[in-house]
């Protein structure tokens, strides 16, 4: 329970780290970590600042945040998968079990206000395979769909469908106590 609780704490404190203005001069903009660079649906570019992942209670939990040039939160694809290599298929989120593996979604904000939110889209493929998994570092490849959630604001500026399309990635980990 406490690796939950933990883990809710990090993405909370991602959310408000990568909500910060770098225009303020007292607060500088995080170094990037880890590697992923692509397009969503061929013409939207996604270029996370941040691919982490954290270990949770035999789970990985893997984020790609993407910011503004203002340091500003802008979107975030997660994923909860198995602590192992190989591919996975993916599931849609149940967020009253949240931290079952082999599930993903997407979000959009603009700083701390999120925009929407998108449930992967299970008629169509959508699978993660981890190709290099050691002490702090993971690499692999996902593909997945993403349908905008029914019933959400109307404030994002993405289209309703998101395709990531055989994605490549370079993560690294993120130490949420001292027993990883």
């Amino acid at each position: 329970m406490k690796q939950k609780i933990k883990l809710e704490f990090y993405f909370a404190l991602l959310f408000l780290t990568f909500s910060c203005s770098s225009n303020d001069d007292s607060i500088d903009c995080p170094k990037k970590q880890g590697d992923l660079n692509t397009e969503i649906n061929d013409i939207i570019k996604f270029n996370p600042r941040f691919v982490t992942y954290a270990k949770v209670e035999g789970v990985l939990s893997l984020a790609a945040v993407q910011l503004d040039d203002d340091c500003l939160f802008r979107a975030i694809v997660s994923f909860m998968i198995e602590n192992k290599k190989g591919r996975q298929d993916l599931n849609k989120l149940d967020i009253q079990n949240r931290f079952n593996p082999s599930t993903s979604s997407f979000s959009e904000a603009d700083g701390d206000a999120v925009l929407g939110s998108w449930d992967l889209l299970e008629t169509e493929p959508a699978w993660i395979e981890i190709d290099v998994l050691e002490d702090k570092a993971m690499e692999g490849r996902f593909h997945s769909t993403y349908l905008h959630k029914t019933n959400q604001n109307d404030f994002h500026s993405l289209p309703d469908t998101l395709r990531f399309k055989n994605v490549s990635f370079k993560a690294e980990l993120i130490v949420l106590s001292d027993d990883q």
